[in-house]
């Protein structure tokens, strides 16, 4: 699944003029290479907020050229209202919009760290989620980018790796099978990632693998099945503890 970014200082007036869809810019290089029914992960960042869908890419022919959308789910179109309006979207404002085509979710540099908090002023955090199982991945990404937790999805270990060094995530949530067959790319990636905040899940897994699991550095574990809400509720402990006491030692 390909991704785009969509990413202003203020949400322009023509957003949400497509009833059930968003306007990929023909002037973004994504719109050059799109196929119909092609599926998309769309992130929308303004200013400190931001939320992402999915959606199937749909040719809509108009008046002179033929323009290509991002239709959604009528759930994903009514949050992508709720996050427009909660941004308060300026009623003529047309202010210049960044357009990117990116294989993968890259969050912008400038995004600064903001305080956590509970529901809908929680901290802007991105994960990696390694191995996510069938019933995980939409779920995931739908009902924690509403509230400010992107998700990248990632089916390989190696692949998570690379993601790991180019994304600079908050947190890592990875699938671990029994016996811990991934213990050395554990090891490696606590060794590289020392802040980082990693929490693993598991399906019926032995007691002592869990334990194994918080002795190489894990900061969390979960079993399976793992409900998004759940997994959120569960980050944003570990990070305002972990901003806790960086504060405490003077880092923050």
């Amino acid at each position: 699944m390909r991704s785009i970014l969509f990413q202003w200082d203020e949400v322009p007036s023509g957003f949400l003029d497509f009833e059930g869809a968003v306007e990929i810019p023909k002037e973004s290089a994504l719109a050059a290479n799109v196929s119909e029914g092609e599926l998309l992960l769309a992130t929308f960042a303004v200013s400190l907020r931001a939320t992402a869908v999915t959606g199937r890419v749909e040719r809509i022919q108009g008046p002179g050229e033929a323009r290509w959308v991002l239709r959604v789910e009528s759930r994903d179109w009514e949050r992508l209202m709720a996050f427009a309006h909660k941004v308060r979207m300026p009623p003529s404002s047309r202010s210049p919009a960044h357009y990117d085509s990116v294989r993968d979710i890259r969050l912008p540099s400038r995004f600064p760290s903001a305080p956590i908090a509970a529901g809908a002023d929680a901290m802007f955090l991105r994960v990696i989620f390694v191995r996510p199982g069938p019933t995980e991945r939409d779920a995931f990404v739908h009902e924690l980018g509403g509230s400010g937790i992107i998700v990248d999805l990632c089916d390989d270990l190696e692949v998570g790796l690379a993601r790991l060094h180019v994304g600079k995530p908050d947190a890592l949530l990875l699938t671990v099978s029994e016996g811990l067959p991934e213990l050395g790319w554990l090891t490696q990636v606590r060794g590289e990632f020392e802040d980082l905040v990693i929490i693993c899940t598991g399906d019926n897994l032995p007691a002592r693998d869990i334990v194994h699991a918080f002795e190489l550095g894990v900061d969390e574990f979960a079993t399976k099945p793992l409900r998004a809400s759940e997994f959120g509720a569960r980050l944003v402990a570990l990070m305002r503890r972990k901003r806790g006491r960086e504060t405490n030692l003077g880092v923050a």
